[in-house]
């Protein structure tokens, strides 16, 4: 029995390892109306289909989405409007793409939006040297860099350091610290979870700090930056009552006090690092 539990372990690993993330793409920008937006959407979309990391979200949920939130998928370039919609699609990402011709020549570009944290992950650029005869070729570069944009941050594989990540020291520990807050408020068990099932930056270790280390990133706030003024929650549950959490107020010179999991607070998720 000990021997089959094991098996089943191990495949219950692999099959994680092989999870792919959903990939909402987007219409193009086409800022020089050069008639290639639906071509181009559907190459990098056809990339990302190949991908190891990636699936792309169904076109026909695409658009439910955006024409009930009454949206353009082209042009947007609030990311935390992208954010809200890609989660909406159930996407973990948003793909959103420019063309533009300069000349006789393309410029393309694309980025991956991280719907959960609104953080631009992954973005990348080509130029075509001939005009529209390597136009097709280009695009198609760039949908290859979108498929394998994963591999070099993969969760399952050994995580590149981002220097655009902050770190602080509490307890003779580094911990990195996401550059922003989670998009929208979090119950606290939301807060638990949203942390604990990110995976943002190539890493998928992030959990929501306890009272000290919630403390340690208000003492640090101005250093890692970002933060609201609002109440920001923390892990760790009252011990005289367990429907109340510990939150710290970001203004105010810190006010800390245990309230109701059920109130809706700000969120700012940690990693220990291996540095």
């Amino acid at each position: 029995m000990r021997k089959l539990s094991l098996i089943f372990i191990g495949l219950s690993i692999a099959l994680g390892a092989l999870a792919q993330s959903k990939v909402a793409v987007f219409d193009p920008e086409d800022k020089s109306n050069t008639g290639y937006k639906d071509v181009m959407r559907e190459m990098l979309s056809t990339g990302i289909s190949k991908s190891a990391y990636y699936k792309p979200v169904e076109r026909a949920l695409i658009n439910k989405v955006l024409e009930e939130n009454k949206y353009q998928s082209s042009g947007m370039v609030d990311d935390s409007k992208i954010s809200e919609l890609g989660k909406q699609m159930g996407a973990d990402y948003v793909c959103v793409s420019m063309i533009q011709k300069m000349g006789t020549n393309y410029f393309i570009t694309a980025k991956l939006v991280n719907v959960t944290t609104a953080s631009v992950e992954f973005q990348e650029y080509v130029k075509t040297t001939n005009g529209e005869n390597d136009l097709f070729e280009k695009i198609d570069e760039l949908a290859g860099k979108l498929s394998s944009a994963k591999s070099a941050t993969n969760a399952t594989s050994k995580p590149v350091t981002n220097s655009e990540i902050p770190t602080v020291e509490i307890n003779y520990q580094t911990y990195m610290v996401l550059p922003k807050d989670l998009n929208d408020e979090y119950t606290w068990q939301q807060a638990v979870d949203a942390c604990n099932n990110l995976t943002a930056f190539g890493y998928d270790d992030w959990f929501l700090p306890d009272k000290i280390e919630l403390s340690a990133l208000y003492d640090n706030r101005e250093q890692i930056g970002g933060f609201s003024s609002g109440c920001y929650w923390s892990r760790t549950s009252s011990d005289n009552d367990y429907s109340k959490a510990f939150q710290k107020y970001f203004s105010i010179e810190g006010t800390i006090y245990f309230f109701d999991k059920n109130s809706s607070e700000h969120v700012r998720c940690i990693r220990k690092s291996s540095k």
